[in-house]
């Protein structure tokens, strides 16, 4: 599945993480950048490109980059 990523990142896909609270364990979206940074090998993802999919490009997917996602004035948290 790395090669299925790193081949969406090469085609300019906008790459986001997404998670689902467990009741049996917390979820952490730090821990997913991290793991997606691991995850992607050593040419994969830069540690700049998995916060973006944390943040920014999750917002971006779902229509409401200009109202949150980025630390900007005037935006939500």
């Amino acid at each position: 599945q790395r090669k299925q990523v790193l081949d969406m990142k090469r085609l300019g896909i906008n790459l986001a993480l997404s998670l689902d609270a467990s009741s049996l364990s917390p979820v952490s979206t730090l821990e997913m950048m991290r793991l997606a940074f691991y995850l992607s090998g050593e040419k994969g993802l830069t540690q700049t490109e998995c916060l973006e999919m944390g943040t920014i490009n999750g917002a971006k997917a779902m229509g409401i980059a200009d109202r949150t996602g980025s630390l900007t004035p005037g935006k939500r948290a």
